[in-house]
């Protein structure tokens, strides 16, 4: 059946579908599309390469906006990736498509502040993410991810220590 989608997902791309549009709920809440693949993908195992397909699919062939952002709260597709520990490849993958590592949500964060993992952390600063730069509430992303942890939010623990350990 998974497979069957992203051969139907494939042909309404090269019929010309719109890898950037939207849908609404019935409170005419929109989301882009690119972010409900992003979402519902993410809670994939992370050995299902199914994962990968149809976010590629869309990235190549559908041109998906990968520095979109939601109304709500300015998150992007890599605001999403990260916080799932499992997500290395998909947030690859949209790093190297054009995503901004140091683009800024509604409350100033960049992807750093919800990294899950230190791969991930890692990951983003090798690409060029700003470890220096400030929220709306002062906080760099290793204060945050301190704060968070206080508030007893472990599941950035090596992250966390990771951002610690670097100069």
């Amino acid at each position: 059946m998974e497979n069957e989608n992203s051969e139907i997902v494939g042909l309404l791309l090269e019929k010309g579908a719109d890898a950037n549009a939207k849908n609404c709920d019935v409170f005419r809440r929109c989301n882009y599309l690119f972010f409900n693949v992003i979402e519902r993908y993410s809670n994939l195992p992370p050995k299902n390469d199914r994962r990968l397909k149809m976010i590629r699919l869309l990235l190549e062939m559908g041109k998906a906006d990968v520095n979109a952002t939601l109304a709500e709260d300015g998150s992007s597709p890599l605001h999403y990736a990260v916080e799932k520990k499992h997500n290395i490849q998909i947030v690859k993958e949209l790093v190297e498509h054009g995503a901004n590592v140091n683009g800024k949500d509604v409350y100033q964060q960049t992807p750093l502040y919800d990294a899950a993992s230190k791969e991930i952390a890692q990951y983003l600063l090798q690409q060029g993410a700003d470890p220096t730069i400030k929220n709306g509430s002062g906080e760099t992303p290793l204060e945050h991810a301190k704060y968070l942890m206080n508030l007893g939010r472990k599941n950035n623990y090596d992250a966390l220590k990771f951002l610690e350990d670097t100069p």
